[in-house]
């Protein structure tokens, strides 16, 4: 047998919290927040002025910029009528994770020369010209099960599209060498975020300490934390916490789980414990989060 490749396992996942597109008067501002994902936001027409960290960007027609993980960020006020379109992205692979996490400028301005149909503007309008009319919709309850599996197929098809512009993008900024030249981390202390970060995940039900991962490593426990800061733009609790949410919310909206049976899944003291860290960490309560996201999939399966 000749064998021509083969591929034993390949997963990568990007997960998609809050995604629109809107249109503002002259005048709308949104304040200082900070969260922990990377945030792609898109200037339609118009210009709006952000300010991430302290450092101002202005985004013109046609500008897309990415807001690092952790930081934070506003929106001044817009000088004239505006549309942007935004969504949050987090993704599992951990090497595109720290392209956009040291990248030491996050803007990609609109060039009308290079607007081809391989430019980054171009992708981004084919992109909402294509699956705009599915976004507005999908939360439409539809009893007609084929319409539903239709509609199901084209969000993945949605999702892919996503995809395919955050792959765009880091190999935007893979292109630039000031990506390499700028950061002044060492290839191993990216390895060793990266080591950090697989171990909280691959511990993230047990009770993990700082003390236990610098043990783990065989670093100090403040030399990795500063090298896990800078590839994530979080601290290592900041991401266990991170990862907590995400499986809580995982097994609140696809399981029968008993908020007792998922508190101690997660390895909470308490049901108390976990419902209060829930509710500070998503804003609803754990049975409130399972019924608002039920009554959305049943309208937009």
């Amino acid at each position: 047998m000749e064998q021509i490749f083969k591929i034993q396992r390949l997963y990568a996942s990007i997960l998609l919290d809050g995604m629109h597109y809107a249109k503002v008067p002259k005048g709308w501002s949104y304040p200082r927040h900070r969260h922990s994902f990377f945030e792609f936001i898109y200037c339609a027409s118009g210009k709006m002025e952000q300010w991430v960290n302290g450092r101002s960007f202005m985004l013109m027609k046609g500008d897309v910029l990415i807001v690092k993980s952790g930081l934070v960020h506003h929106t001044a006020e817009v000088a004239e009528d505006t549309e942007f379109f935004v969504f949050h992205f987090d993704m599992d692979m951990k090497e595109v994770q720290t392209i956009f996490q040291v990248v030491p400028n996050p803007h990609i301005p609109f060039d009308p020369e290079e607007d081809t149909k391989l430019s980054f503007n171009c992708r981004v309008r084919e992109f909402l010209d294509e699956y705009k009319e599915v976004l507005i919709h999908h939360n439409e309850l539809n009893e007609n099960p084929f319409n539903r599996m239709e509609q199901s197929v084209k969000l993945l098809r949605m999702q892919i599209g996503i995809i395919d512009l955050v792959c765009l993008m880091a190999e935007h900024f893979t292109e630039d060498s000031n990506v390499y030249l700028n950061n002044s981390m060492t290839p191993a202390q990216i390895n060793l975020a990266h080591e950090v970060a697989y171990q909280i995940e691959l511990h993230s039900g047990d009770r993990l300490q700082i003390n236990d991962l610098a043990e783990k490593t065989g670093f100090h426990r403040s030399y990795l934390s500063s090298c896990f800061k800078q590839v994530y733009g979080i601290s290592p609790s900041e991401y266990l916490k991170k990862i907590k949410v995400r499986t809580a919310k995982q097994l609140l909206q696809y399981t029968e789980l008993t908020v007792t049976e998922i508190s101690n899944k997660l390895e909470f003291s308490s049901p108390a414990h976990f419902s209060k860290f829930f509710l500070n960490s998503v804003g609803l309560p754990p049975l409130k989060y399972r019924k608002s996201t039920f009554l959305k999939n049943k309208g937009s399966i």
